[in-house]
């Protein structure tokens, strides 16, 4: 297949190409969209850590001491009442042993928190964003490639049309030596063509360096090797009798239209979870224990629950939160003149695409008369009825009109290509 040859790097006769392909292989080799599907995949892991918060946390943890000097407190005995002992007396008292170890094992288990739900929407609204930006992404890296693609379907254009003017300048020159040697044309003639002839073949030299180099730019957008061969299937008219013009009945919302709602939605999320960061949490928790003292060892446990609540924060919730209010508010003047900028970019370029293809129909028919003009002249100039000069001005119209013509079907893929970059950006 063609695509995996070209991904394997290991050509060494030129691959043809049609657009659809190059995008195809363009789409795998771009660094960019890898790094972004897996900023993609990093976002979606986000719930499953949000799922685990919920499970049990367990931890154990142990300690060995040995006390090499006793803790001592001084006691009142004589409060006691004891016979014989004054009411005053004190006396001094090592407390523990010399040996002294514990193991533990806690466990703990969120039963309510307020944020969980809008943590998850939280997410999903980071996943969704990531999504549309990755999606936004490849669209770009689409465009690239079909403006790269049409560039070389120009200058190939522009090679071919260089070639034919070469070829009729050698037949000019060749056609005015036999008129020289028959009498009936002057050196000065000869020279004029000679000079002619030259002159196309400097501009399609030009024309193949200007080829070669879009062929270049076509490759770094594909992410290959510069020593990878390559040509394309498709020409400049092909590709505009085949490419329907678009009609845009009803305005969509576009990837930056989708991108500020879903902004807007991540404000008024994390203001509902701001407020709700003063709301009460419980928690159950458990414990099982042993204390070993010397060689005597004593277990012990305990169960509980615990709830918080904050009571009085000073308004830092209430106010953090109308800051979140603000910001989803000049998200939603955002999205409003992003509707309208979108409006007038829309009809800008319908406009334009229509003109393109007013272009296009046009310079059509002045190509097929341009060629039955010059046909019909260099017919005249071998029977004798114009000079040269007279040629020459037919060549050149000649020459004009398809410039025209390649340059209106480009104008029209480019035309119709920016309709898709607005809805689509």
């Amino acid at each position: 297949m063609v695509i995996n040859a070209l991904l394997l790097f290991n050509i060494s006769s030129a691959q043809t190409l049609t657009l659809p392909e190059a995008i195809e292989l363009g789409l795998k080799n771009r660094s960019e969209l890898k790094t972004q599907a897996l900023q993609l995949q990093l976002d979606q892991q986000q719930d499953a850590k949000i799922k685990a918060s919920w499970l049990p946390q367990v931890s154990a943890s142990g300690d060995l001491r040995y006390n090499a000097i006793l803790q001592k407190s001084v006691l009142p005995i004589g409060e006691f009442g004891l016979p014989g002992i004054s009411p005053d007396a004190t006396t001094t008292v090592a407390f523990g042993v010399p040996f002294n170890t514990s193991v533990s094992l806690d466990a703990t288990q969120k039963i309510f928190d307020p944020n969980k739900n809008i943590d998850k929407k939280i997410n999903a609204n980071i996943v969704e964003n990531q999504s549309i930006a990755l999606d936004k992404q490849k669209k770009d890296i689409c465009y690239a490639i079909t403006e790269a693609y049409y560039n070389v379907l120009l200058q190939k254009e522009k090679v071919k049309l260089a070639e034919e003017a070469v070829s009729r300048a050698q037949v000019n020159l060749e056609n005015g030596q036999t008129r020289f040697k028959a009498g009936t044309a002057l050196k000065n003639d000869i020279d004029r063509l000679s000079l002619d002839l030259s002159n196309t073949r400097l501009s399609a030299r030009k024309a193949q360096q200007d080829y070669d180099f879009s062929l270049e730019q076509l490759k770094y957008q594909l992410n290959i090797s510069k020593e990878t061969k390559i040509e394309i299937a498709e020409t400049v008219k092909t590709m505009a009798q085949s490419k329907a013009q678009s009609t845009i009945t009803d305005i969509t919302d576009n990837s930056a239209v989708r991108r500020e709602q879903i902004a807007m939605l991540g404000n008024q999320l994390q203001a509902q979870k701001i407020m709700k960061r003063n709301a009460p949490t419980l928690s159950a928790y458990g414990n099982l224990s042993l204390l070993a003292l010397n060689e005597e060892v004593y277990p012990y446990s305990y169960l509980g629950l615990r709830a918080t609540m904050t009571l009085y924060d000073g308004k830092q919730a209430r106010l953090a939160a109308a800051d979140y209010d603000i910001r989803r508010q000049i998200n939603q003047v955002n999205i409003e003149k992003l509707r309208s900028d979108l409006d007038f970019e829309i009809r800008a370029a319908q406009k334009t695409l229509e003109q393109a293809q007013l272009d296009l129909e046009e310079s059509e028919k002045n190509i097929a008369l341009a060629r039955q003009v010059y046909a019909t002249d260099l017919f005249r100039l071998e029977k004798g009825n114009i000079v040269v000069s007279d040629l020459k001005n037919s060549e050149f119209t000649l020459q004009t009109t398809e410039n025209n013509y390649i340059v209106a079907a480009y104008n029209y893929l480019m035309a119709a290509l920016k309709i898709e970059q607005v809805l689509e950006k």
